[in-house]
């Protein structure tokens, strides 16, 4: 009898978040037999109405916690749910001529409802706490260690041959650890460090011309300062509104600024394009609302896209793979390269190519999660496979919140934050980032114990 008693508290509190958050179960219900009954009346009614909840409910969480689950839950049901259901809506429109999506409203949304519902509800769960010592670092020589490792890492990182890239990025990310570290060691100072942690990450992503990775770290270090501070609800919502429009303005022209300094003059200024580029839109601030701008931002949230050409593709073209995806998914993370040269490769260019019949496109575009459940388990799978996806995420969070500091979070789980990863990505960035990151705690802790 004992062996249950022992853990009636926790039974409690997990009676007690039941009691507590039952609206959000029935909400995701009510929104999935909705979508079900009519697709095109309250798919784009329904989504938008559960973002605005998500996002309520994050912006009500800045200066409490970092709270990384609400952005993944958010970005789920705008990429997953409000941005294909736009692109049906404007697919009847003469003006629309954006991504059209390869299957019908009742295949996708088999999958894409149910599945958003399972994946959001299990980043909910409230993992128990257990009791053990933190591995907690002293702010200041963290901070003093680990920007000039990361810097080193990220001068580095072009001369790299293709098997050390990994551990070189994962080592130029330690720059942004140090920062958020920087942020704890020296409070009264912390917009310093957050403006020197903008500036580096936008001049990374204006060398890259990838912005997402840049953009998520300055949300992280925004929210790290922003901690323990008391927010009106007129700062949060207004940073909120004043954010969206600033990414709408970039996404406006991020494709064309890319093309320019890659393709057509790239021996001039990144700077001095990025720059002519934001005045024109400033300037001319129609623009942003012209079809073609406006496509282009739904086109680039619309993650459902891809993953709806998997379902056009598979089982058509290509065989359900039963697991076997998954399954060489966790042996590449677990097993170097130099064990086995010829072990599974995570990427969207073969997820593309094998499952959606799409070759020759960047690799930025990918199945995601999605796709890559849908591709190995069919539509009821699928679901399933996103309900243990969504726990054993929300499992791992939990165990990182309870024994690593704050800086370590992001670094650890940020491309599980974008949903075209697919899972190969998150396990492998997971499993390499902790042996980094455990690593480096150790080393660190022995430092400052015997210096």
């Amino acid at each position: 009898m004992w062996m249950y008693t022992k853990n009636w508290p926790e039974i409690q509190r997990s009676l007690e978040f039941l009691r507590r958050e039952w609206i959000w179960p029935a909400a995701y219900t009510l929104a999935c037999l909705l979508v079900f009954f009519n697709p095109p009346l309250f798919a784009v009614i329904s989504g938008i109405a559960l973002l605005g909840a998500e996002l309520n409910a994050w912006l009500r969480s800045i200066g409490r916690e970092v709270n990384l689950r609400g952005i993944l839950r958010s970005t789920v049901l705008l990429t997953m749910w409000v941005a294909p259901a736009i692109a049906w809506w404007g697919a009847g429109a003469t003006w629309y001529t954006g991504h059209i999506m390869p299957v019908s409203e009742a295949v996708y949304w088999s999958l894409a409802a149910p599945g958003v519902a399972a994946l959001n509800l299990a980043l909910r769960w409230p993992w128990p706490a257990f009791l053990s010592e933190r591995w907690s670092l002293s702010t200041a020589p963290a901070a003093l260690i680990l920007i000039p490792l990361g810097l080193a890492g990220q001068l580095a990182l072009p001369w790299a041959p293709p098997v050390l890239h990994l551990p070189a990025h994962l080592c130029a990310q330690l720059v942004f650890v140090g920062l958020l570290y920087g942020i704890l060691a020296w409070p009264t100072r912390r917009w310093w460090w957050v403006s020197a942690g903008m500036l580096y990450a936008g001049t990374l992503a204006l060398q890259t011309t990838f912005f997402g990775a840049g953009l998520m770290w300055c949300l992280m270090m925004l929210l790290s300062a922003l901690k323990g501070k008391a927010i009106s609800a007129g700062w949060r919502y207004g940073l909120a509104g004043g954010g969206v429009l600033a990414l709408a303005v970039l996404l406006s022209f991020k494709y064309e600024y890319r093309k320019v300094v890659q393709e057509t003059d790239p021996a001039q200024p990144a700077l001095q394009v990025f720059t002519g580029m934001l005045w024109e839109q400033i300037t001319h601030p129609e623009r942003c609302l012209q079809p073609e701008a406006v496509e282009t931002i739904v086109n680039r949230f619309n993650q459902g896209y891809y993953t709806a050409q998997a379902m056009a593709w598979t089982p058509a073209q290509e065989p359900f793979t039963c697991g076997k995806t998954i399954a060489d998914d966790a042996w590449a993370a677990l097993i170097p390269r130099f064990i086995d040269p010829d072990k599974h490769q995570a990427g969207g260019f073969n997820n593309m190519k094998r499952f959606a019949g799409v070759s020759g496109r960047s690799y930025s575009m990918n199945i995601g999660i999605f796709g890559e459940v849908y591709v190995n388990f069919g539509i009821a799978g699928g679901a399933i496979c996103l309900l243990g996806y969504g726990l054993l995420l929300n499992a791992l969070m939990a165990l990182a919140f309870r024994y690593l500091d704050a800086p370590w979070w992001p670094y650890l789980f940020l491309p599980a934050l974008h949903v075209e990863s697919d899972i190969g990505i998150v396990w492998n960035h997971l499993t390499k980032a902790g042996l980094v990151a455990i690593s480096l705690i150790v080393l660190i802790r022995l430092f400052q114990k015997y210096r």
